[in-house]
């Protein structure tokens, strides 16, 4: 008989661990801490849209900032936070890298891609406000 509730008490366990966590961690919208940003914009390299990617925003710490870092898509030229995930406004870190989607696809079906350019970093200082920020990666970034 205890042999075969073993495995029942673990499921237990395993979502009683795990309804502990995600009230640790919180569900939902409601966020604790300083308020958040909507940050959108146009993510281009060499002048044209890049077609997917994606846009890490690190605080910049030695400027002050510990908010947490946020890790965007790029999609079609175009990335944006979504409702509650934003930025809290202060020096950040930035890192961009861009993909082609024209390398075909895996014995899986899942498309390859292959990288536009080098990872492209920089820095802005972001106000306390949704904002606008269009990205330009230069050419001489090209892989």
């Amino acid at each position: 008989m205890i042999a075969n509730k073993a495995p029942y008490t673990l499921v237990i366990l395993c979502m009683t661990i795990l309804a502990g966590v995600a009230s640790a961690i919180g569900c939902g919208s409601s966020q604790s801490g300083p308020p958040r940003f909507q940050v959108s914009g146009k993510a281009n390299f060499d002048g044209n849209p890049i077609p997917g990617g994606e846009i890490l925003f690190v605080p910049d710490a030695s400027e002050g900032n510990r908010g947490t870092a946020t890790l965007l898509e790029i999609k079609d030229g175009q990335y944006t936070t979504e409702d509650g995930n934003g930025l809290i406004g202060g020096a950040y870190k930035i890192e961009i890298s861009g993909f082609s989607q024209d390398a075909g696809t895996d014995v899986d079906g899942e498309v390859i891609v292959k990288p536009l350019f080098r990872t492209y970093s920089m820095q802005n200082l972001f106000p306390i406000e949704d904002t606008q920020f269009d990205i330009e990666v230069p050419k001489n970034r090209r892989r």
